[in-house]
Order: C-alpha cells, then structure tokens, then sequence
C-alpha cells in the first residue's frame, strides 16, 4: 500500500511517498510555509489560508507524479490553528 504524507508545519510544508510494504519513505519534498499577513496590529499573526493551500497543492501535485496510484494521503501537524469562516465557508479572519 502507497500513501502520500503531508505535514503541515510553521517552516515548511512538507510531504514524502509512504510505501507501508516496504516501511518506506521516498521522494520528499518540501514548500516553504507562508509569511504572515502584513500590517496586522501589534500582537496580531495570521496567516492566508489561501496560501497554504496552494502550497499543500504544490507538495500534493509533486507527489502524485511519484505516486499516481497512491491509496491515500494523510495529514499531520504539531500546531494548532484556527480558521473563522463565514456560512458560505470562506475565510473571515
């Protein structure tokens, strides 16, 4: 069984090819993880959601051309986030 891993990280996003039968990880790459929104108040951090999906999206796509029969993609990340989100879904603040 193939997998493609992504962690989702402060620095970096990153993702390699998980290969369970053989206890494998192949391919890694990486994006660097967006900068902070500019002009924030003092005590403000927030980050584009946006831009952390087209960096996920970048890491996926190089993946799938390792694995394009993968049987599954699995996320991780050591810190939390929150996202307020309107009723339509998209991103408040």
């Amino acid at each position: 069984m193939t997998l493609i891993g992504i962690d989702i990280g402060s620095s970096f996003i990153k993702g390699g090819v998980l290969d369970l039968d053989e206890l494998s990880i192949r391919g890694i790459v990486r994006e660097p993880f967006p900068e902070p929104i500019a002009g924030l108040p003092g005590g403000h951090f927030e980050i584009d959601p946006h831009a952390v999906v087209v960096a996920v999206e970048q890491v996926l796509q190089r993946l799938l051309v390792l694995a394009p029969d993968c049987d599954g993609v699995l996320f991780c990340g050591q810190m939390g986030g929150v996202l307020l989100a309107d009723s339509r879904g998209e991103p408040l603040t």
